[in-house]
């Protein structure tokens, strides 16, 4: 028999910033919601016949503790309110401007295909965190969907397939309906980062001087209007090749 270890891969997250670092992208097991971690495993219950028995509640859900054992979370890193208007101007406001990286809207319907769904509006929420990784493993990005609670019907994350090998950033895409204001805390768990891969992999911070992360920041800037990221990609297994 051919035993085949799995190789470790490992992710560097980087910012030049303590205050940030104070939220890290780490495993989302760390990231349980307190309904969940206060609920009991098991209760009583009567049947209809009046047996009473033990029964499971979620917090046996295998697919939730799979979920949160196999993926990392990305949560923001200061408080923040944001409002998006039916014609598409937004304001946005953080604690400091330490905090603040930016926000930008994409409500084209020529562009974008937020026409199907109004009346929601999209928003982008530019993180602090820039990902590296070499062996280019991909990410399946979703919504922290249990984090939300009630918030989880205003907010929504559309899914998608990342990876750090070809891109470093951890932007945030999210729709919300126009004419109500978001407020969001700090350490409020916003995506999960799903590993396709069985190789065990890790994330490690580090925080760096401003002129090294700016450094890294734009080691992925793309040179073209349109295919930029395709353009990349294929350059960059050109340069590696042989």
């Amino acid at each position: 028999m051919i035993f085949h270890r799995r190789k470790k891969i490992t992710v560097d997250a980087f910012t030049d910033q303590e205050n940030i670092a104070k939220y890290p992208i780490e495993r989302s097991n760390k990231h349980l919601p307190s309904w969940f971690t206060d609920m009991k495993t098991v209760i009583k219950r009567k049947s209809p016949q009046g047996l009473v028995g033990k029964t499971a509640t979620f917090k046996m859900c295998q697919g939730f503790q799979d979920n949160v054992n196999n993926s990392f979370t990305l949560s923001l890193w200061a408080d923040l309110m944001f409002r998006v208007e039916v014609d598409g101007n937004f304001s946005y406001q953080y604690p400091n401007k330490l905090c603040n990286f930016g926000m930008e809207s994409h409500n084209s319907p020529e562009a974008t295909p937020m026409g199907e769904f109004a009346p929601l509006k999209h928003l982008k929420i530019f993180s602090p965190w820039v990902l590296r990784e070499k062996t280019g493993v991909n990410f399946y990005w979703s919504q922290a969907f249990w984090s939300y609670g009630a918030a989880a019907s205003e907010v929504l994350i559309p899914p998608g397939v990342v990876n750090y090998k070809y891109q470093n950033g951890t932007h945030i895409n999210i729709m919300i309906h126009a004419g109500k204001q978001i407020d969001l805390d700090a350490g409020q768990p916003l995506v999960y980062l799903h590993p396709l891969t069985e190789n065990k992999v890790e994330i490690k911070t580090h925080v760096v001087d401003t002129k090294e992360y700016e450094k890294l920041k734009h080691a992925t800037v793309y040179n073209k209007f349109v295919g930029g990221y395709k353009t990349h990609k294929k350059n960059s297994k050109c340069t590696h090749s042989g």
